[in-house]
């Protein structure tokens, strides 16, 4: 159920708004900006590095991440998965690292290095395990299970296609991913999860 507006119709809620001024505003701003080509990928990757490079450095990372993930997830077109993979590649080739002690559980330092793009691969992963695993994450229709997973499946070739051999040791491995959708495809009918 939904609110009545003042003309008794029900309205679904309005989407919640971020601050302009928040770090979350700024990264899907980034990625807007990127998808839209407003900026090249260079820049947005500088831009949300940036931007994790402040206060709750953990955090500010699995945003980028999630909202990451989320686009590969929404877009089917070429295009759109290829400039998503040249921003991951540019986020790999940014130099340095990013140092925080506030979050460490030892009172350390922690370095998150945009280098070797830490929990890429156990998301990725996470995410290749066929569309049951979206229909297990809350996704309401198999065909968008399906969806999602065929827009991973893209992705993922475009950038060991574009990226595996400038970073062999962090997209090469990913061919594994189109191994398995391809055997699943000839071993099993269309019907089935892995057909």
């Amino acid at each position: 159920l939904y609110a009545v507006d003042p003309n008794g119709d029900e309205a679904p809620p309005s989407p919640p708004r971020l601050d302009p001024q928040s770090p979350q505003w700024h990264i899907i701003q980034s990625f807007h900006d990127v998808l839209d080509i407003k900026c090249q990928p260079h820049d947005a990757a500088e831009r949300l590095a940036n931007i994790v490079n402040t206060t709750e450095v953990l955090t500010r990372y699995n945003n980028i991440w999630g909202c990451f993930f989320s686009a590969i997830e929404h877009f089917s077109d070429m295009k759109r998965l290829s400039i998503l993979a040249d921003l991951l590649a540019c986020l790999a080739g940014l130099p340095g690292s990013i140092k925080t002690s506030d979050e460490s559980p030892n009172n350390g330092e922690i370095e998150v290095f945009f280098k070797t793009l830490p929990e890429f691969s156990m998301n990725l992963s996470e995410r290749m395990q066929g569309p049951e695993a979206y229909l297990s994450r809350g996704e309401q229709l198999e065909e968008g299970a399906q969806r999602k997973w065929t827009n991973m499946n893209t992705f993922v070739a475009i950038l060991v296609r574009d990226h595996g051999t400038a970073f062999p040791n962090l997209f090469g491995g990913c061919v594994i991913f189109a191994f398995d959708a391809l055997a699943g495809a000839l071993e099993h009918g269309s019907g089935s999860r892995l057909g």
